[in-house]
């Protein structure tokens, strides 16, 4: 996950966790920081924040799926304003904020690539 706001980075991170329990799941308020781990490790999914301060959460999904294509983007966002643009990118799946289990829940169901969360399958 990718929001240059500390506070909704770790509430985000909460949920995601809450609803993956067996991923690895990781949060960077910095584009640059999340770029360097995507080129270290593959990512199922990124939940990007579109606006990251002087960055944009729109270029960065580009630069992730250069680096791994089978990445699932999802945008989380206060501004309903830009899902136009979100849907340009590749991405698979927009959230309003705030983050909640029930979004999540939502779009894994709509995924491009989808994956497994880990765990058993009893």
């Amino acid at each position: 996950m990718v929001d240059d706001s500390k506070v909704i980075l770790t509430e985000g991170l909460t949920v995601l966790g809450d609803v993956m329990p067996n991923a690895t799941i990781t949060g960077f308020i910095r584009p640059s920081e999340a770029i360097e781990y995507a080129r270290l490790n593959r990512i199922a999914l990124a939940v990007l924040d579109i606006e990251l301060g002087t960055s944009s959460g729109l270029n960065l999904c580009s630069t992730l799926l250069e680096i791994y294509p089978l990445t699932n983007i999802v945008f989380l966002t206060a501004y309903p304003d830009y899902s136009l643009d979100a849907w340009k990118t590749g991405a698979c799946g927009f959230i309003l904020k705030p983050l909640t289990p029930e979004g999540i829940m939502e779009q894994l169901e709509k995924l491009r690539h989808p994956f497994s969360m880990g765990g058993t399958t009893e």
